[in-house]
């Protein structure tokens, strides 16, 4: 029998006492809001020192320790759906597409559809059935809001060559990002040790003791008096690990 998801916890400080159960947990979790954290109070899936709030209401105090259990994964297959799509490539063996920004990659919780799996399907037809059902094909993946080009494998055996590719990092991946600030030189590398943040336990870290190697590099294409235009290179995927290294 599988385990369920792995509540998270955070303790209260001060700054912290007063304030809802709901705005707290909400302020906490990058992808719910405050209604999906009601909801999750209403499922019992909330606790405040081992016990569930009445109400999402409820009021916090110093050292109360709150626990949240997010909901049980569900399993997705997807369906085609006549989604715009911008093709670059397309042979007998993958495809290249250019993913908008604010498209999600696969479905998941909470994105059961409109993805770009949902567009391939139509467009395309049969993809590869390596891995789980809900993300046939999918090699490798872009943020919802990031945009970019993505391959696409429609075949198990392009599949898994591609996969080893990434993985002896045969392919490199160049992205441009806007940043705010000026602090940055004309370039650099970011190394750090990469893992969950230590308070923030669905949020990603740079500064942790123990976790898995990240490399970033940088270069700087433009200037202006508030913002910065990079290149940037990756000689690891982590996730998140542009917004982490470069903040």
């Amino acid at each position: 029998m599988s385990e369920g998801p792995t509540p998270v916890q955070w303790t209260v400080s001060e700054e912290d006492v007063g304030k809802r159960t709901d705005v707290f947990i909400s302020a906490r979790l990058e992808d719910h809001s405050r209604s999906q954290v009601g909801r999750a109070i209403e499922d019992g899936r909330v606790t405040i020192n081992g016990s569930p709030p009445s109400k999402a209401g409820v009021r916090l105090r110093v050292d109360d320790l709150v626990s949240f259990t997010p909901e049980p994964p569900r399993a997705v297959v997807p369906v085609a759906q006549d989604l715009p799509l911008g093709l670059v490539h397309v042979d007998d063996w993958l495809v290249v597409v250019d993913k908008p920004p604010g498209m999600v990659v696969h479905p998941s919780p909470g994105h059961p559809d409109g993805t770009l799996v949902n567009a391939l399907l139509h467009h395309i037809g049969e993809l590869s059935d390596v891995g789980p059902a809900e993300r046939p094909g999918i090699v490798h993946r872009l943020d919802k809001d990031t945009s970019g080009v993505l391959v696409v494998a429609r075949d198990a055996a392009t599949h898994r060559a591609l996969s080893a590719s990434l993985a002896a990092r045969d392919v490199h991946r160049r992205y441009i990002a806007v940043l705010l600030g000026r602090r940055f030189d004309e370039q650099g590398t970011i190394e750090t040790q990469f893992g969950r943040h230590p308070r923030e336990r669905l949020k990603m870290s740079g500064r942790v003791p123990v976790g898995k190697h990240a490399r970033t590099h940088w270069r700087v294409l433009a200037r202006s008096d508030a913002l910065v235009l990079v290149e940037v290179v990756l000689d690891t995927g982590r996730t998140h690990q542009i917004r982490v290294h470069l903040s």
